[in-house]
């Protein structure tokens, strides 16, 4: 059969599965001989047919300049396939045999590899892939690394879930398991590097039609994206990048993208100096007061909009609750006055100033002598919740705003090994409404954010309460310095060391909590909050929770 026949029979089986034939698919699936496979083409067009494909495109693109593209692609398409067959395998039973016969092929094929085909392939995404076809045959997954096993199992997606939900796990996944690349957001240049020919990836690097085939699904849109001669030590060099220099021009971009100085640059400076030493000693801060229009705010507004009644009785409810807990919870305010228990040392006021007020007497009055800042995670990873972050942001804010507790809103991502905090309402003055310039990208260094944020905290009243917004994955391309080692931003590191600003935080007399809310199950998350803010966190599955659960997560912290 000729290249473009069997082109033309991919695409036919993937038409016939989407029930359409009005696209041009941009995946297509081959053995390693050229043959079109007819199961995981049936999956590509079952995708169309069940997702919303400009939402799924839009997310593919998303990750064209990321380092691990290829991997990512393979990883998500994994999750794919097992959200499609659990969902069509009830009407369509051919769909066991057709899993079964693609399952024996590729495990048949991998025991004829060459050494250079051995050499090529992607060992994590062939592991992957040869235990869901073992899984298949067997029953068993036959997989023995503790990281492969809970990635494995990650990608076990129910076929229950919606295209935005879609997106959501995979970012989830990505941003989880690996050192997740976005694109640059201060420059749109970024690097685009091989990480080996794939033999036995399902989703191959980008390339034009008229590449030869390959085993697995196919991109077939004509962008070439891989550099000649990439290595994977090329990209752990791209991912452990050092901050650029702080100069006129850095500051410009960053104003640019986040709004306008928030401090002047001289206050900057010795915040940076203070704050950013030891383990973020290469990295850089900025504070802005954030865009006043984006596309960010209109979508978000939108997103509101489409969800006002839900979030208006949040609103009433979280104001009710604030108002009810500072009623019951007066704190006794002690007063000079002329009867009570008397006072040794204003005796001299009788003797010398004929003054009779030498007692004290107490009066009782409500607890309202603290402020909340909410802190948010602006990363990129929140991208596809950033309508319901903000929403929720709202809320609260709007909220402790009913209740007369001063609040301030602000957001934290980073970019360029400079981590940018936008403040997007202050304590005074500022409409609620103004968190909705919430806006994600970039990445999240959480313990150098903790920190940076004190000094935002001194324009509140009395005791500061801070909230922090966060799926407790904190992950950054600029890695911690530890002497002469460097030691990537994620993983365990990234959560200890978001700890111990929070430790910091709270021997300053700061009280700090948690709103967790990641579309990660529980396991994957509640360890992590634990550890970074013990047992005050609370975690967020639904909007209708969260009025509920902060009155209660603040009473909990004025009652500490």
């Amino acid at each position: 059969m000729s290249r473009e026949k069997r082109m033309r029979r991919a695409k036919n089986i993937v038409w016939t599965a989407a029930g359409a034939y009005d696209f041009t698919p941009e995946f297509l699936a081959f053995y390693r001989d050229g043959t079109p496979d007819r199961y995981l083409n049936t999956i590509v067009g079952l995708v169309h047919r069940h997702y919303d494909a400009a939402i799924l495109g839009a997310f593919f693109h998303s990750l064209d300049d990321s380092l691990l593209r290829d991997t990512f692609l393979d990883v998500v398409w994994m999750g794919l396939e097992h959200a499609v067959y659990e969902r069509e395998i009830g009407v369509r039973p051919a769909l066991f045999d057709l899993r079964e016969e693609h399952a024996r092929r590729f495990l048949a094929d991998q025991a004829d590899l060459s050494m250079q085909e051995l050499m090529a392939r992607d060992d994590l995404v062939h592991t992957l892939r040869a235990a869901r076809s073992r899984a298949c045959l067997t029953g068993k997954a036959g997989l023995h690394n503790p990281w492969e096993r809970s990635l494995y199992a990650a990608l076990a997606w129910e076929g229950s879930l919606a295209t935005e939900a879609i997106v959501q796990r995979a970012q989830a996944v990505l941003h989880h398991y690996f050192r997740f690349h976005f694109r640059d957001v201060l420059h749109r240049h970024a690097w685009h590097i091989s990480l080996g020919s794939r033999m036995n990836a399902w989703i191959r690097r980008a390339m034009p039609m008229e590449h030869r085939f390959e085993d697995g699904i196919v991109p077939v849109r004509a962008k070439e994206t891989a550099a000649a001669g990439g290595s994977p030590l090329a990209t752990l060099r791209g991912l452990v990048a050092d901050a650029a220099p702080w100069t006129a021009r850095l500051a410009a971009e960053i104003a640019e993208r986040f709004g306008a100085p928030l401090i002047a640059e001289r206050e900057r400076s010795a915040i940076e100096c203070m704050v950013c030493r030891g383990a973020h000693r290469k990295a850089h801060l900025a504070f802005t007061r954030g865009r006043v229009h984006s596309a960010a705010r209109e979508a978000n507004a939108a997103y509101l909009a489409s969800h006002a009644r839900v979030y208006e009785t949040g609103i009433r409810q979280l104001a009710a609750q604030l108002k009810n807990t500072l009623a019951v919870m007066r704190a006794p305010m002690t007063l000079d006055a002329r009867c009570g228990r008397l006072a040794p040392r204003l005796v001299w006021r009788a003797l010398h100033a004929n003054d009779g007020r030498v007692f004290h007497a107490s009066e009782e009055t409500p607890v309202s002598d603290f402020s909340v800042t909410l802190l948010l995670d602006a990363s990129a990873s929140r991208k596809a919740q950033q309508g319901a972050i903000a929403a929720q942001a709202y809320l609260v804010a709007a909220a402790l705003s009913r209740a007369r507790i001063p609040v301030q809103v602000v957001t934290f991502s980073s970019v360029k090994g400079c981590t940018v905090l936008v403040r997007l309402k202050p304590f005074v003055g500022g409409e609620a409404k103004a968190v909705l310039r919430y806006e994600a990208r970039g990445w999240n260094r959480d313990g150098l954010a903790l920190r940076a944020v004190r000094p935002l905290l001194a324009g509140g009243r009395g005791r500061p309460l801070l909230i922090v917004f966060t799926d407790a994955h904190p992950a950054d391309t600029l890695p911690l310095a530890d002497g002469m080692l460097m030691h990537g931003y994620a993983g365990a590191r990234a959560v200890q060391d978001a700890a111990g600003a929070v430790r910091e935080l709270r021997s300053g007399g700061v009280r700090v909590a948690g709103i967790v809310e990641s579309v990660l199950p529980e396991s994957e998350t509640d360890s992590a909050a634990r550890m970074v803010f013990g047992h005050d966190f609370t975690r967020i599955d639904r909007p209708e929770q969260l009025a509920a659960r902060v009155g209660a997560l603040v009473a909990r912290q004025i009652r500490g």
